[in-house]
């Protein structure tokens, strides 16, 4: 912390907290990171703090509970970086957090999650360039307390490959770009953000306000899983560009470009962002896709799917 650079190289860093879960003795304190961040565990491999940068280089860095690679208390601005490293967590816990006005950045990086590759808290951001990561629950979990309505987490991944147990991204009652390109991404839920109303009683409260919303931009691949927006105190809209995606759409807008194609694998409901020709979106037969904008009417597309358009 205090303003300071910090440079591993070529290194091994290894922490292990206090017995927890399953291992922990019968009477032993309870401690650890709060319930909302769905992780376990008592201790963090690293923390960055205070206006202060680190950087890490061809090194392993291991937790075997709550975190490998921390950012906290940034006093208006923290950086964290790592390239060519491998970071895992043994039994649950994350790899990285980019906590408020934190700013993390990783490169050809593998990430071996007992729970989620990244937690963004508030007005901070994440970038994965050609990383590999294997997640427990989620690649990313997004949330925001005790900050403002106006804040926005943002998460970009390019190249690399994601493979979650849930879904990709959970949002919980925050603004967020996620900005995904030339991902292999698979979720085993099946689904690749979901959105929520946040469980934490600390929870910064939108009180009515119109706020940024939720952007979820898939670029240049083939992507499979459900979007599922249940956070009604702002709106979400999906980006594809270049891209065949399957999966179904819940209450949230649609905009492609000319090189995408959308097959909707279930039930969904749409707003259309902008005019889509009738061969870019499908539905095989029984799965309806109601949709507001465009030509009104009932439609039955290529697979036997049926699209009706309202105002």
């Amino acid at each position: 912390g205090g303003a300071s650079v910090l440079r591993v190289y070529d290194s091994v860093l290894a922490a292990q907290g206090s017995p927890f879960g399953d291992d922990a003795p019968e009477g032993s304190p309870k401690m650890g990171p709060p319930a909302p961040l769905e992780i376990q565990g008592n201790n963090r491999t690293h923390c960055t703090v205070e206006n202060s940068y680190s950087y890490f280089y061809n090194s392993t860095i291991i937790t075997d509970g709550w975190a490998a690679l921390s950012t906290d208390m940034a006093k208006g601005f923290v950086y964290l970086e790592a390239n060519d490293c491998r970071v895992v967590a043994t039994k649950s816990g994350y790899g990285a957090y980019a906590d408020y006005c934190c700013h993390d950045m990783f490169r050809r990086c593998r990430f071996d999650k007992g729970c989620m590759a990244l937690i963004c808290a508030g007005q901070a951001d994440g970038t994965f360039l050609d990383c590999d990561c294997e997640c427990g629950t989620y690649f990313a979990l997004i949330h925001c307390v005790m900050g403002l309505p106006v804040e926005v987490g943002e998460v970009t991944v390019k190249g690399g490959s994601v493979h979650t147990k849930k879904a990709v991204a959970m949002i919980k009652s925050q603004n967020a770009i996620l900005d995904f390109d030339g991902v292999n991404m698979k979720s085993d839920a099946g689904i690749l953000v979901h959105t929520i109303h946040n469980d934490d009683p600390d929870t910064t409260q939108v009180r009515g306000l119109k706020v940024y919303g939720i952007h979820i931009k898939l670029s240049n691949m083939d992507v499979s899983g459900d979007i599922i927006h249940e956070d009604d105190e702002r709106e979400a809209r999906v980006y594809l560009t270049g891209t065949n995606y399957s999966g179904a759409i819940q209450n949230a807008g649609l905009i492609m470009d000319t090189g995408s194609k959308w097959t909707a694998t279930g039930d969904s409901s749409i707003r259309l962002g902008c005019d889509i020709h009738d061969a870019q979106i499908d539905a095989p037969e029984g799965v309806t896709i109601t949709a507001q904008g465009g030509t009104v009417g009932e439609y039955i597309l290529a697979s036997g799917g049926k699209l009706i358009v309202t105002e």
